[in-house]
């Protein structure tokens, strides 16, 4: 395996994503858009994604496809050909439609998937969407507040009574 070959390694979350390259380098990479639907991406190495990788503890961005690699001829790069072990997650990264729908839940089914949920990244995609609401039910909108109370919701969300 050619250890120096590039991908375009692209971000397919709401919020921009740093990564820390093999040479100590960081980047960041854009999020996805309206005006940019497939997310922003950087040209990293094989070296550079097994860093990034190895530095994550808790969100392996390669294994949860939050970051993938596209390799020369536009097609993705498998967990294999980079190197790395594919290992199990436990959860995918959450992704926008799953938030809706959630939030199209009952409100108990709601309150229970949003406790479950601990990862800081994730719960900043829970309020991405959120705020991005047409409307929020006050139920939600408290269970919301509780969950991430660093957030201004009053000023950011259109609750529906």
């Amino acid at each position: 395996m050619d250890r120096n070959k590039t991908y375009r390694v692209y971000n397919k979350c709401r919020y921009a994503i740093g990564v820390t390259c093999a040479d100590g380098r960081t980047k960041s990479i854009d999020p996805v858009t309206d005006m940019n639907p497939d997310g922003g991406f950087v040209l990293m190495t094989v070296d550079d994604i097994l860093t990034t990788e190895s530095l994550c503890r808790v969100n392996k961005f390669f294994a949860k496809r939050m970051l993938v690699p596209y390799d020369e001829h536009n097609v993705e790069a498998s967990l294999e050909d980079l190197g790395l072990v594919p290992r199990t997650v436990d959860t995918k990264h959450l992704d926008d439609a799953e938030i809706e729908k959630m939030l199209k839940a009952s409100n108990s089914k709601f309150e229970e998937w949003l406790n479950k949920i601990t990862d800081v990244a994730e719960l900043e995609a829970v309020y991405l969407v959120a705020r991005d609401s047409s409307t929020l039910p006050k139920a939600k909108l408290d269970a919301l507040k509780k969950k991430i109370p660093n957030k201004n919701w009053d000023a950011d969300a259109d609750v529906k009574e």
